[in-house]
C-alpha cells in the first residue's frame, strides 16, 4: 500500500492493470541493447548526426537505424532535417526522453547500497572538458555529466555530493545554477573552475576554485577536499 500525497489514506500502489503495464513498457524499453546507450549518449554530448552517433557508441547502421526509429516513434527522440546546402539530419532528446532518464537514474539509485561512491555532478558546456574531467573522476566517484544546464533538474542535484562547474561557459545560462551554487542554498562540495586567477564571481564560501590549466591530481585533490567539506556541513 502507498501513503496518499496529501496525506490521505493508503491507496493500492499500481492498481491498475493499465499502470502495472506502463510500468512493464517503460522497463522493457530501458532493458533493450542499445536504447539505453543511444538515451544516454544524446542526454550527455546531442544532438548528434547519425554517423557521429554511430561512430560514439560503435554499432552498426541498421541496429541504430532500428532504434533510433522506434526511439523517435515513442516521442523520446526529437529527429530534425536541416535543410540547408548539403542537407542533414540531426537526433536530439526529446522531453519525453529526459523524463526517462530521470526514471532510469532513479532505478540505479534504488539498486545501490546506502554506503554509495560520493557522486560528482560535472557542469560544463565544453563537451572536450566536460568529457576528460569525467574520466578523470569515474575511477574513485560515481560522474554524472551535463553539459547542457536548461536541462539540469533537481532530481540532477539532490543526487550530487560534489558540482563540479566550469563557470565560464555558464555565465550566458538562465539555469540560476551558478546563483544557487554561490548563494550556498545547495548543500554540496564544489569545485568550481575557472579561466582567470581572480574570479570576479563571487563563490560559494566552501568552493575549491581551480585555476585553468588544470591537472589530474589537481582535480582529484580538489574534490576530496569538496567531499570532505560537504561531509562536514
Amino acid at each position: 500500500m502507498a501513503i496518499d500525497s496529501k496525506g490521505g489514506p493508503p491507496r493500492p500502489a499500481l492498481a491498475t492493470d493499465t499502470e502495472r503495464e506502463d510500468v512493464r513498457e517503460v522497463a522493457e524499453i530501458l532493458a533493450r541493447k542499445w536504447y539505453l546507450d543511444v538515451l544516454t549518449q544524446l542526454q550527455q554530448d546531442g544532438p548528434y548526426r547519425f554517423n557521429e552517433l554511430k561512430r560514439e557508441l560503435g554499432v552498426t547502421p541498421k541496429v541504430l537505424t532500428d532504434c533510433l526509429s522506434e526511439l523517435t516513434q515513442r516521442g523520446l527522440v526529437d529527429r530534425t532535417v536541416y535543410s540547408e546546402s548539403p542537407p542533414h539530419v540531426e537526433y536530439g532528446l526529446a522531453e519525453r526522453g529526459y523524463e526517462l532518464q530521470r526514471i532510469a537514474a532513479e532505478m540505479a539509485a534504488w539498486r545501490d547500497d546506502p554506503d554509495t561512491t560520493p557522486t560528482v555532478l560535472v557542469v560544463d558546456a565544453v563537451v572536450s572538458t566536460n568529457i576528460r574531467f569525467s574520466e578523470w573522476l569515474s575511477e574513485d566517484y560515481t560522474v554524472e555529466r551535463v553539459t547542457d544546464t536548461a536541462h539540469l533538474d533537481d532530481d540532477h542535484l539532490h543526487r550530487a555530493d560534489v558540482i563540479l562547474y566550469h563557470h565560464d561557459p555558464l555565465l550566458a545560462d538562465e539555469s540560476r545554477l551558478v546563483d544557487r551554487i554561490q548563494d550556498g542554498s545547495l548543500d554540496v562540495g564544489v569545485v568550481h573552475v575557472t579561466a582567470h586567477r581572480r574570479s570576479s564571481t563571487r563563490t560559494h564560501g566552501r568552493a575549491v576554485e581551480l585555476v585553468e590549466p588544470i591537472l589530474k591530481d589537481e582535480l582529484l585533490q580538489a574534490t576530496r577536499t569538496a567531499v570532505e567539506t560537504a561531509d562536514e556541513a
